[in-house]
């Protein structure tokens, strides 16, 4: 009986042999190209994320930078302008305030004819 199933275990230990790594000829290159264009591609996205997210992050900065630095500007533009009306208001303060004395509106009254109707009905 042996004898019998001697062909058959010889064709069964082929048929092992050929599972292994002879089954399908180019498999193994096949899914080692597939693992290696995987990780190029992950590699390629990752780069590329994080160079368009750092630059992204650059020219935010700087943006707002240019933000603050405008900012600054106008606030010292603005202080200057606010002190120089400050200082007209005060010249033009003294100037009111030296129009409106007693002195001041008799002295044009005079020259100019008029008289206070207050002395003309006495």
């Amino acid at each position: 009986m042996s004898a019998i199933l001697q062909p058959y275990e010889a064709v069964a230990l082929d048929r092992q042999s050929s599972i292994g790594a002879n089954a399908y000829p180019g498999a193994r290159a096949r899914a080692k190209a597939r693992r290696e264009a995987t990780r190029a591609a992950v590699i390629r996205f990752s780069l590329t994320t994080g160079i368009t997210m750092t630059l992204m992050h650059m020219s935010a900065g700087f943006a707002g930078q240019l933000l603050i630095e405008e900012a600054r500007r106008s606030a010292i533009q603005l202080n200057a302008r606010s002190l120089s009306a400050e200082a007209d208001a005060a010249v033009l303060r003294q100037q009111l305030g030296a129009m409106q004395s007693a002195e001041k509106i008799e002295s044009w009254a005079s020259l100019n004819g008029f008289v206070s109707s207050y002395l003309v009905s006495k």
